[in-house]
C-alpha cells in the first residue's frame, strides 16, 4: 500500500503509525493505520484482520469530488483457484469492484463508474528480467524502492516513539 501512495504522491514529509496486535493468537501486527503527511494532503493507509464487512479498498477525497473502489486485485485469488496468467481475463476486475467517481458540479453531484485497468503482477518480474538481459529501463527504480523502505522504517519508528517522524 505504501508503494502505491508513493507512486501517486512521492515522498511524504512525515509519517505517523499506529500498529498493534489485536488477536491474542497473532504472531505479529494484525492491525495498522499509517498516515503519510504531504504539504497539501494526507494519505491514510489501514488494514486489519478483525473486519467483518470490508470498506473501500481505495477512497480518495478532494475539493471537486471523491473516488471509491471496493475489492482487491483478483490475480492472487485466481492463482489460488487454479487459473494461470495468460488467460484473456487474467487481470480483469469484476464489474462489482469497479470504482465510482463522484464529481461535484454546479447542479449537484454526478457519478461515473470507472472500469478497473487490467492487473499484471508478472509485468514487474518480466521487467526485471528484461533489465538484466537486455538493458531495459526498470519500471521500479532502486531509489524508489529505498524511499518506500525509508517510509516503512519511519512507520516502525513512529510506532515505537508514538510520534510523527520527519523524512526531510
Amino acid at each position: 500500500m505504501i508503494d502505491q501512495v508513493y507512486a501517486l504522491f512521492g515522498m511524504p514529509d512525515e509519517v505517523y503509525a499506529d500498529m498493534r496486535r489485536q488477536r491474542p493468537e497473532s504472531s505479529g501486527i494484525d492491525n495498522f493505520e499509517v498516515s503519510l503527511y504531504y504539504p497539501d494532503k494526507k494519505a491514510i493507509l489501514s488494514a486489519g484482520e478483525l473486519v467483518a464487512i470490508p470498506g473501500p479498498r481505495f477512497m480518495v477525497h478532494g475539493r471537486k469530488g471523491s473516488f471509491l473502489k471496493y475489492g482487491q486485485d483478483p490475480q492472487e485469488r485466481r492463482l489460488i483457484g487454479g487459473m494461470r496468467p495468460g488467460s484473456p481475463d487474467w487481470g480483469a476486475d469484476e464489474e462489482s469492484a469497479y470504482g465510482t467517481l463522484a464529481s461535484v458540479e454546479e447542479n449537484g453531484i454526478s457519478q461515473e463508474i470507472i472500469v478497473t485497468e487490467f492487473g499484471n503482477y508478472g509485468r514487474y518480474y518480466d521487467n526485471i528480467y528484461q533489465a538484466m538481459t537486455c538493458g531495459a529501463d526498470l519500471l521500479v527504480k532502486p531509489e524508489e524502492a529505498i524511499d518506500v523502505l525509508r517510509i516503512v522504517e519511519a512507520a516502525q519508528e513512529s510506532q515505537n516513539q508514538k510520534q510523527r517522524i520527519s523524512l526531510k
